[in-house]
This record gives structure tokens, C-alpha cells and sequence, in this order.
């Protein structure tokens, strides 16, 4: 368990996603921890990419010239009643790659595209305020932010290729270096006390349910194996 968690105090503290994937945000989802939306909820990102937009204050996110519309897809969702199934939607969906940042966006964006870029980028401008506003008032909740490190898929890697895009490096080694980079670039944002921990950390604080997260993302990897 985190040394800094106390699950006695659960609702002391605000639970924030920074990536690397989806798998953060279901996994609090499912627990009732997500209260709120924030940036890096639903989209694929580096902890390189995420401090780096954390120390720019978001500069360049979704800029319209920075992103690669590709051909649109059906949908993969995670299934709310198995945290550990999914299954493809009837929803077609366009994938969405941010050249500067190397982000990738998997829900955002319906089969309309960029018609639907002022849309979107609405919805981002509210979660950016939001997560400002989380860090400017730490003495209402703990901020707590989470981060999982998780390879890429072989449906992800193929958006990148398709996107021409370099695809993130997300190995065990860049996550550890980056992750106490993160430390200090969410240090030098907040005067209050705040946490940053692992999926597997937060994960530890429910001995029941440890390791369905984790189960998750195998069998999605698994889905996209190529053949």
C-alpha cells in the first residue's frame, strides 16, 4: 500500500488520471473514485508527454494543426459489468493522434472527425479548468494522481504507423524516470501536500479486488496481437 494512502480517508482525497491509458480511469471509475473529469482520462499518453504539457500549462493540446484524423473504426469499450472483458461497440469512432505530444485519442472524436474538433475541444478546455482548479485548491481534497504503466497495443501501435507519428516509448525503465520527474513538475504547481502513486499502489488500498486492472489490460493487449 501507498505510504502516503489511508483508505480510512478515501473521501479526503481527489483522484486524478495521468495516463498511460484508459485503465486508470475505469479501474476508478468501478470503485466510484472518479468524481470528476480531467485531461488525461480517456486517451493514450506518455508520463514524458504529460509532464511535458504539465510544465507548458497545456500549450499546444488539441491545436487543430497538430492532430492526424484517421480512418474512422468501431468502437472498443471496456464492459462495466467485467472489469476484465471487452468488447467492440456498434459505435464507429475516428482515432486521433496529436503529432507534438504523441498523444492518442481512441473515444474522442465520432465518425464525423474534425467536423467535430470545436466540440471536443470544449470539452478539454473544462477538463484543463478543472484540473487547475485541483491544483490551486489541495486543501479542499488531497489531489492524488495516478499513473499506470502499460505497453502499447498492437491496435495502438497501428494508429501511430498510420498516423506517422513516432509511437511513445512506454518501457518499465522510461516510466520510473518519468514518473519522478512528475514528482517534481507537480511540486513546482502546488503549495499543498499531494500524492502520486501507481494503478498498482492505489489498487493495493482494495486487497479484493487487486490485480483486475492489470487482468484488463492483458486480454486487451491480447485482442490486438497481431497475427
Amino acid at each position: 500500500m501507498h505510504e502516503f494512502l489511508d483508505a480510512r480517508a478515501i473521501d479526503n482525497y481527489e483522484f486524478i488520471p495521468l495516463g498511460s491509458n484508459c485503465n486508470v480511469s475505469h479501474w476508478l471509475r468501478r470503485r466510484s473514485l472518479r468524481k470528476n473529469a480531467y485531461p488525461f482520462d480517456w486517451n493514450v499518453a506518455s508520463l514524458s508527454a504529460v509532464c511535458d504539457l504539465l510544465e507548458s500549462d497545456f500549450s499546444g493540446f488539441l491545436a487543430q494543426e497538430n492532430l492526424a484524423y484517421l480512418d474512422p473504426v468501431p468502437r472498443l469499450l471496456f464492459e462495466e459489468s467485467d472489469a476484465a472483458a471487452l468488447k467492440v461497440s456498434e459505435e464507429i469512432i475516428t482515432p486521433v493522434v496529436c503529432r507534438r505530444h504523441g498523444l492518442l485519442f481512441p473515444h474522442d472524436f465520432s465518425k464525423a472527425g474534425a467536423a467535430e474538433w470545436p466540440a471536443v475541444q470544449e470539452k478539454y478546455a473544462r477538463r484543463i479548468a478543472r484540473f487547475r482548479e485541483a491544483l490551486a485548491a489541495p486543501a479542499v481534497k488531497m489531489p492524488v494522481f495516478v499513473a499506470v504503466n502499460a505497453p502499447l497495443n498492437a491496435w495502438q501501435e497501428e494508429r501511430y504507423r498510420l498516423a506517422g507519428v513516432v509511437a511513445p516509448d512506454m518501457s518499465p525503465g522510461c516510466f520510473r524516470t518519468d514518473f519522478e520527474r512528475l514528482r517534481t513538475v507537480l511540486a513546482a504547481r502546488l503549495a499543498g501536500p499531494f500524492v502520486v502513486a501507481t494503478l498498482d499502489e492505489v489498487t493495493a488500498m482494495f486487497p479484493e479486488r487487486k490485480g483486475v486492472a492489470m487482468e484488463a489490460w492483458r486480454k486487451f493487449r491480447n485482442i490486438f496481437k497481431s497475427p
